[in-house]
């Protein structure tokens, strides 16, 4: 087990899926997040993922086992675009973003791993402080949280916040039990079962949302390179399992809040708040006290 490389895959994986989200938000301002997950399979998991599985050796024998382990990680991802397209952006980020709690759980209590109780606190303190991020975002408000509790994007938002974290779980059971290219090939595969599924249910809206797409040369740069970052993050959070535990790697790579908001105001010149940016300090410092 390599921690300190398992921390640097996980924050290259958390920088990648910080990049991804403001490129689609581009891309969001006229195309559904359903229609996002299509050019994410057509896209990013076939140039990237799968190029990636298939140069490994990937176990074919494996792959009912590994897709199995992995569907509720794939599942989680289209759950979180159907949360994202059904509410406000930051409302769904500040349930989605509790997940890691999920992980550490299952890692710590069925998964026979050990943290020393000073790193499982910084392992909180990320947690807490992604959260406070995303709940500091314009649009978010305490008491629209309390309203909307039976509302169809909060009861998919905290579906999409138990099933990353228990995909999460699985998909380093997944890496453990067989390997990183047998793994990725198999989230390839599911990923595009669930496309498939989706087309068929939205086909209408699809077909006339990719013609429009081809001659919108500013949206489909957007969509493509937010696929590919997303993709590629991917790998990083993948071999990141291989190479360390699951109550480490799953919270660090949720860290990206802090790349996205840096991102966001620099490039979209988007106002960051200074507690912002204190929550943003708060992460490095103790994502480097987890390194030590």
């Amino acid at each position: 087990m390599n921690v300190e490389l398992a921390i640097l895959l996980s924050l290259a994986a958390a920088v990648l899926w910080g990049f991804g989200p403001v490129l689609y938000k581009r891309f969001y301002e006229r195309y559904s997040a359903g229609f996002g997950y299509l050019i994410d399979a057509l896209c990013g998991s076939t140039l990237v993922l799968l190029p990636f599985a298939l140069s490994g050796e990937p176990s074919i024998a494996s792959l009912p086992e590994a897709m199995w382990l992995t569907a509720p990680y794939s599942a989680a991802y289209l759950l979180f675009l159907i949360a994202f397209e059904l509410g406000r952006v930051s409302a769904v980020c500040v349930i989605v973003q509790t997940y890691p709690i999920y992980t550490v759980v299952l890692a710590l209590s069925l998964g026979n791993e050990e943290m020393r109780p000073l790193k499982l606190g910084l392992v909180a303190v990320i947690v807490l402080a992604s959260v406070l991020m995303s709940a500091l975002d314009k649009g978010f408000s305490p008491q629209r949280i309390w309203k909307s509790m039976r509302e169809r994007w909060f009861v998919v938002a905290l579906m999409t916040s138990l099933l990353t974290g228990v995909g999460d779980f699985y998909l380093n059971a997944s890496v453990e039990r067989h390997n990183v290219h047998t793994t990725t090939l198999a989230i390839y595969l599911t990923q595009l079962i669930g496309c498939l599924v989706l087309t068929f249910l939205r086909r209408k809206r699809f077909t006339s949302d990719l013609r429009s797409l081809v001659s919108n040369r500013a949206y489909l740069s957007a969509g493509l390179l937010a696929s590919l970052m997303m993709s590629l993050g991917g790998i990083a959070c993948y071999s990141a399992f291989d190479a360390g535990p699951a109550s480490l790697v799953t919270p660090v790579s949720s860290a990206s809040p802090i790349f996205a908001l840096a991102l966001a105001g620099a490039w979209l010149k988007e106002r960051v708040s200074a507690a912002q940016i204190v929550l943003m300090l708060v992460v490095v410092g103790s994502l480097a006290g987890l390194s030590q």
